[in-house]
């Protein structure tokens, strides 16, 4: 999954042959930003992902919390004082390798109790996804099959920028807060492996 700046993905060894990708814009952008040479870069279907999951009516909480759970808290209060999104039946996503940390257990027990005592339940409003600090491959996710979500971070290397992926629409709601939404249909990862795998490629290769 692309995500908002991949500086680890920056080109610095020659001796790499191929890097597969599993989209066009994820191309672009490694070769303009990253100094990738182009003929090195081979767009694939992804080998890991079938299909995307759907998850409109969720909270994702970030893979370390550190000592940030103020800050979360703070900042989702207000971002359902803004009524953006409704909070009828949303979910706090755990990250599955943090599923019994003490500190994911509590934060999401604190924003449970946040959404309670919120007045941000108009039915009509769309249950957008909010995604809570670094992003990860989430963004990607949930821009492809949703079109829209909502980013809570103080760290501006977490935040997709509309000059680098030109096919988001990047928006500071207020502090912290942004919105990106897609602007095509253009694919930020291209699933269904049932027709590759990495031995084929090899061979291919």
């Amino acid at each position: 999954m692309p995500w908002s700046f991949q500086l680890d993905m920056i080109y610095k060894n020659k001796l790499l042959d191929k890097l597969y990708v599993c989209s066009k814009i994820q191309k672009k952008v490694l070769a303009r930003y990253f100094l990738w040479p182009l003929k090195k870069i081979k767009i694939i279907n992804s080998l890991r992902y079938d299909k995307l999951t759907k998850r409109n009516n969720c909270i994702f909480l970030p893979y370390e919390i550190s000592n940030k759970e103020k800050f979360y808290i703070n900042s989702i209060k207000i971002f359902f004082d803004l009524s953006l999104v409704s909070t009828n039946n949303l979910k706090i996503s755990i990250h599955p390798l943090k599923s019994k940390n003490l500190k994911h257990i509590q934060l999401k027990k604190k924003i449970l109790e946040t959404i309670s005592l919120s007045n941000s339940k108009n039915s009509l409003k769309k249950n957008y996804p909010l995604i809570l600090g670094a992003p990860g491959g989430v963004v990607s996710e949930c821009l492809q099959t949703i079109g829209k979500v909502y980013h809570i971070t103080d760290n501006s290397f977490d935040i997709f920028s509309s000059e680098i992926w030109k096919n988001i629409k990047t928006k500071k709601i207020s502090s912290n807060l942004y919105e990106y939404t897609i602007l095509n249909k253009q694919n930020l990862i291209e699933t269904n492996n049932k027709t590759n795998n990495f031995s084929k490629l090899l061979k291919q290769n």
